[in-house]
């Protein structure tokens, strides 16, 4: 019996996009993901933790999967409507590298996107209550992210949240559309 349970939020990392194309090849990712060798599927089963996985490819904290990076297919928007587990023991959030590599072109500010990863982070704390964990986690294809990750884990924590972590992941971009795989 697994008594600890985490939820996971996040990008086509956390879905799985490329996990097991060792080639690198771009060409069709989804015929190469796999959500079960995921970094949230191996931390888990390492932890021995039953959990719950809600990622999109191409999806941010504000920018959405389009091209241009507009739209509301984003994270901020659609977390009110996910199903959540408010019972999870932990939450892990591993967004950014969209956001980083689109805000500008969606027209948002350095600032908005710090702003929309804040008010994700308080929406979740909301939902889960003080006393469940909740971790940011970056770093698996870039770090640009980090400063709006850690924006908004120091708001948080100078709000007086100190159940807020952000954790730097190991890089591996050798999957599929330079996306880290299994290994």
């Amino acid at each position: 019996q697994k008594e600890t349970y985490i939820d996971f939020y996040g990008d086509s990392i956390t879905a799985g996009w490329g996990t097991t194309n060792y080639s690198g090849n771009p060409v069709d990712p989804y015929v190469y993901m796999d959500g079960s060798v995921t970094y949230a599927a191996v931390a888990s089963k390492i932890l021995n933790a039953n959990f719950g996985s809600f990622g999109y490819a191409g999806w941010g904290g504000i920018v959405s999967g389009a091209n241009d990076g507009k739209g509301d297919r984003n994270m901020t928007t659609i977390y009110p409507n996910l199903p959540k587990n408010t019972n999870a023991n932990y939450v892990v959030i591993n967004l950014g590298t969209n956001d980083a590599g689109k805000y500008q072109l969606a027209g948002l500010t350095e600032q908005q996107v710090k702003d929309a990863y804040l008010s994700y982070a308080q929406n979740i704390r909301k939902d889960y209550g003080a006393n469940t964990p909740i971790i940011f986690a970056y770093g698996m294809m870039t770090d640009a992210a980090n400063g709006f990750i850690e924006y908004a884990v120091n708001e948080m924590k100078a709000l007086g949240d100190n159940n807020i972590y952000s954790v730097r992941l190991p890089k591996g971009v050798s999957g599929g559309a330079a996306h880290p795989n299994v290994e």
